[in-house]
C-alpha cells in the first residue's frame, strides 16, 4: 500500500508541474494586458476553492465507505466528468499570430 501512495504522490506531483506553468502561460497569452489578473485569480480562485471543499466533500464519503472506496468512487466520478468534457477539448483551427511593430523603431 505505501508503493501505491508514493505512485499516485508522483503521479499527482508531475500532473501539477505539468499543468500549472502551462495554465499560467495560456491564460496571459488569451488576455489582454489590462485584464490579465482576472484569470490569473479565478485560476488561483479555484484551485485552492477546491483544496477546502475536497476536505469537506471527501471526509463524509471516507466515513459513508471506507478510505480506499472513497478513492475509488470519485476516481470514477472524476474519469466520468473527463468524458463528457472531453469533446469540446478537441482542437480548433489555430488563429495566426501577427506580430506587432516595436515602437523602438
Amino acid at each position: 500500500m505505501p508503493a501505491l501512495v508514493s505512485f499516485g504522490l508522483a503521479a499527482l506531483g508531475l500532473g501539477n508541474g505539468l499543468a500549472m506553468p502551462n495554465l499560467n502561460v495560456w491564460l496571459t497569452s488569451v488576455a489582454t494586458a489590462e485584464r490579465r489578473g482576472q484569470p490569473l485569480g479565478a485560476l488561483m480562485s479555484a484551485i485552492l476553492l477546491g483544496q477546502f471543499a475536497s476536505l469537506l466533500l471527501s471526509q463524509p464519503l471516507a466515513n459513508a465507505l471506507d478510505l480506499w472506496g472513497a478513492f475509488v468512487t470519485l476516481g470514477v466520478v472524476v474519469a466520468g466528468l473527463t468524458l463528457v468534457t472531453l469533446p469540446a477539448t478537441v482542437k480548433r483551427p489555430r488563429r495566426t499570430w501577427r506580430t506587432r511593430r516595436s515602437t523602438f523603431e
